[in-house]
């Protein structure tokens, strides 16, 4: 098997691996992200486990993190202000020190926040879930006794300094068991040398000082604008529909529904939208419960809950209470009685039974807070109703997912070691539980599709056409979390992490391929 890994990868690229002549085709050969050749090497070396939600992982360390805080350690103030915020970036902390070499031994000289991390590492108790450096460390330990090699060759995108030491330390193994590792560069045709696209490239691989390059206008490097994304996608798709696809490249790096769907409405083969959302209605299911078993009750949230199109209300009974809770905001009023009188249909027995189970129980006060078990009976019943669910929708991942986060907000809670919590409190755990939403395909991709890539890196052959949809870039750049006579202490330990610097460079060379890769066009 050969393995392409790239630290921006995990989505459509287009690598040497999809140069094929027509008719043929090739297997053992993948493009993987880092997580997803971790996720390979745990399957090859049988260890691996269950994912566990980083709510999970918070809520433990915060555990370990309430034993220490009252004797005064650095991060005990802020603790008391927010103790999820502290648990998320302390253990953020932890993990990245992990994932650059460290196996819980002391750092000499290494300062009170380090000092204070090896301490929460040793006392253990809540055990704390693998994350993904927990993952890779686990990795590193089992390719230590393993015999033969996994794949026959490893091609890093980026050199092999910008990954973890962590990852260098697999690497290493891989290719002392017998897998050939190296960096390989993408080469790239060009445009010819006298059109605005040769003189662009020309200028962007140049190692002098840079001057100014005089641009013709002839066509071959075209900026597009336009007052929205929607117009600027139907003039795309229009464009896209005279260029050859299989010598069309699209980045699309951002506003993928607005290109697909004006690809849709020109008639054109669409390359398919998949979006992910903590808004769907399964999902936010157990958010309103858990709003309304405090005091007093929001109506706005109870409305919510009754109109949720895939909610425990769906139906008539929804819509009574609803229509009530508009007339007469407030649970009990004569409007809300009356309309739970109409109830009387088959099956109304149940439903002035769930009536009273998710809404009309009283709850406890929002700003002194609730104790465990009310919200653990909210996350249960809200849980056992989502599992009935499943029979008639087996494949429904919505519902899958907002299980999942049931399941895992109950761990979260049983995890942290405040015993009340208040609604601003509950608010942030769900929160942190929901907020990796569920992928929803909404549009789907056509056989014979212009090819597209998820970033202008994932480029890696030259097409004649590149598109970048949309030219923008809205990540934020890498900012070292460790100060500098920690990095000097971690350092003379034998830890080391990427350059930052570097990476960012790294990254510039990415975006530079979109120009690169091209051979007669580029629209930006």
């Amino acid at each position: 098997m050969r393995v392409l890994a790239g630290l921006e990868y995990g989505g459509a690229t287009l690598t040497e691996f999809d140069v094929l002549e027509p008719g043929c085709g090739a297997i053992g050969q993948a493009v993987w992200s880092p997580s997803q050749l971790l996720r390979d090497l745990e399957l090859r070396l049988g260890v691996g486990g269950d994912s566990v939600s980083e709510a999970v992982r918070v809520a433990h360390w915060a555990a370990r993190i309430a034993e220490l805080a009252p004797r005064g350690r650095f991060y005990s103030k802020s603790f008391g202000a927010d103790a999820l915020g502290t648990a998320r970036a302390l253990l953020r902390l932890r993990d990245s020190l992990v994932e650059a070499g460290w196996d819980g031994q002391a750092i000499p000289d290494g300062g009170a926040r380090i000092e204070a991390i090896i301490e929460l590492e040793y006392l253990r108790i809540p055990a704390l879930p693998n994350g993904y450096a927990d993952r890779l460390a686990t990795v590193a330990q089992a390719l230590a006794s393993q015999q033969g090699h996994c794949y026959a060759e490893l091609v890093l995108a980026e050199p092999l300094a910008l990954w973890s030491s962590r990852w260098q330390g697999i690497f290493t193994k891989l290719a002392q068991h017998g897998t050939l590792l190296g960096h390989r560069e993408p080469n790239f045709t060009g445009a010819i040398a006298d059109s605005d696209l040769g003189r662009v490239q020309a200028a962007l691989q140049t190692t002098r000082a840079p001057e100014a390059v005089p641009l013709q206008g002839d066509g071959s490097f075209v900026l597009l604008t336009a007052e929205t994304s929607w117009e600027a996608a139907r003039a795309t798709a229009a464009l896209l529909a005279e260029l050859p696809p299989e010598q069309t490249v699209v980045i699309r790096q951002d506003d993928v529904s607005a290109l697909d769907n004006a690809l849709t409405s020109h008639g054109s083969l669409t390359q398919g939208w998949r979006s992910t959302s903590p808004w769907r209605a399964a999902l936010q299911v157990l958010p309103l419960a858990l709003e309304l078993a405090f005091e007093p009750k929001d109506p706005q949230r109870v409305l919510e809950l009754l109109t949720l199109p895939l909610g425990p209300f769906r139906g008539l009974s929804g819509r009574r209470l609803a229509v009530a809770l508009t007339t007469s905001p407030g649970i009990g009023s004569p409007a809300w009685e009356e309309a739970k009188a109409t109830l009387t249909d088959p099956g109304g027995d149940a439903v002035l039974a769930r009536i009273s189970a998710w809404l009309e129980q009283p709850g406890d006060d929002a700003i002194a807070g609730s104790p465990k078990a009310p919200l653990l009976s909210v996350v249960d019943r809200v849980r056992a109703w989502l599992i009935s669910r499943l029979p008639g929708a087996p494949e429904d991942a919505t519902s899958l997912a907002a299980v999942r986060h049931a399941g895992a907000l109950r761990a979260a809670l049983e995890g942290d070691p405040r015993s009340a919590f208040s609604l601003v409190e509950v608010r942030r755990l769900a929160e942190s539980v929901v907020e990796t939403g569920t992928v929803v395909q909404l549009i789907s991709e056509r056989a014979g599709r212009t090819f597209h890539v998820d970033s202008a890196s994932g480029i890696r052959v030259s097409r004649e056409n590149v598109i970048w949809w949309s030219f923008t870039d809205t990540t934020a750049g890498a900012i070292p979390s460790w100060r500098r006579q920690e990095l000097a202490a971690l350092s003379r330990a034998g830890i080391t992490f990427p350059d930052p610097k570097a990476r960012l460079k790294q990254r510039a060379i990415g975006w530079r391929r979109a120009v690169l890769a091209a051979t007669k066009r580029v629209l930006l």
